[in-house]
């Protein structure tokens, strides 16, 4: 795993050759099921798959390296209120597999299932305290307009 003497550009070489087995198969759900795709939020060794709920609010899917041979795939679905200041989450199980195509494929599938069948008001968590930094930093328009930026996906195939 990358350690903090890493240069940049090595940590970005080292996530790519661990990611590359399973990459286009990450690429190719993205395509198929119309999600957002990005590669390494925050320097994070995870990929990562968002789309515009359809209970409302967003939804992500990460593929995130958990060792050398494997990694974690976890779903969370959240709901932001911007006038109470919380974002109301829902988490999927977090399987750990190896970092072979069809075993990837079939845990984000997994997980786009369950956040497709997830129902509001069954939260794992209430998060609270975001009022203060959400004001300051957008009206509630502009908030509102954020929260729409991921795709609407195509979960149609999913049953």
């Amino acid at each position: 795993m990358p350690n903090s003497m890493c240069s940049q550009d090595e940590i970005v070489a080292e996530n790519e050759r661990f990611f590359a087995p399973f990459g286009s198969t990450l690429i190719n759900c993205a395509l198929r099921y119309n999600l957002f795709l990005e590669k390494y939020r925050h320097d994070a060794p995870c990929w990562t798959l968002s789309f515009s709920a359809p209970q409302g609010g967003s939804a992500e899917v990460h593929i995130c390296r958990a060792s050398n041979t494997t990694v974690r795939i976890a779903g969370v679905w959240y709901v932001d209120d911007y006038d109470c200041g919380t974002r109301s989450i829902k988490e999927t199980a977090k399987p750990e597999v190896e970092r072979r195509s069809d075993l990837v494929e079939n845990g984000v599938v997994t997980a786009l299932k369950a956040l497709k069948n997830f129902k509001l008001g069954e939260w794992t968590q209430v998060a609270t305290g975001y009022r203060g930094f959400w004001s300051r930093t957008w009206t509630k328009e502009q908030f509102e307009q954020f929260q729409h930026r991921f795709p609407v996906p195509n979960l149609d195939s999913l049953v």
